[in-house]
């Protein structure tokens, strides 16, 4: 088995369509089984930009290969 960690970053200017998307993106991931790992990065930056930062873990199959 292989075991997989995408880090997905939503950056904006917009603080609510910033967390709209990444729950969207936890939907997508959970559909694929990745759980979501603990910690990230939910800030904003000087300039007013959003950043939302999260990872996402998850593992195949023992004998999957279609990845």
């Amino acid at each position: 088995a292989w075991q997989f960690t995408y880090q997905v970053n939503v950056e904006g200017s917009n603080r609510k369509e910033l967390k709209e998307a990444q729950h969207h993106v936890q939907q997508v991931m959970a559909g694929y089984l990745f759980a979501q790992m603990t910690g990230g990065l939910d800030e904003q930056l000087n300039t007013g930009w959003f950043v939302d930062a999260r990872r996402y873990r998850g593992n195949t199959k023992i004998y999957d290969t279609d990845y």
